[in-house]
């Protein structure tokens, strides 16, 4: 693996993220500081993608905020979405059902896995 990545982050994250108790947070921020990311702006059209996942059976409406971490995702354009998240992200059930909704939305497939696979180039 070269290295030359980039990364994104969702809008979702950060306020997932802001619910952590402190010295926890503290902690999650210093480790952020360490990797370059992008942060990725809120979006209609992502919003309107999650509205379709949920609608398509991606997951249901409890996990929007999960659907609104892939749509982000999806409509940025980016290659892989990272998650630690195995029940509901990471799982071929939710792989299969945003493949389908990305074809048929005209959106490119994206690879969903989790860091460990990532880092062993398992993932293609």
């Amino acid at each position: 693996m070269d290295g030359d990545f980039e990364v994104f982050v969702s809008p979702v994250f950060f306020l997932e993220l802001n619910r952590c108790p402190n010295p926890k947070l503290a902690k999650m921020y210093g480790q952020l500081q360490r990797i370059g990311f992008t942060p990725l702006r809120e979006s209609d059209e992502a919003a309107e993608l999650a509205e379709e996942f949920i609608t398509g059976g991606v997951l249901p409406a409890t996990k929007r905020n999960d659907c609104l971490h892939i749509a982000y995702a999806v409509v940025n354009d980016c290659d892989v979405i990272l998650s630690w998240n195995f029940d509901d992200i990471v799982c071929d059930k939710t792989r299969n059902r945003v493949k389908l909704i990305n074809a048929t939305s005209r959106y490119k497939e994206i690879v969903i896995v989790s860091p460990d696979v990532f880092l062993k180039g398992d993932y293609r």
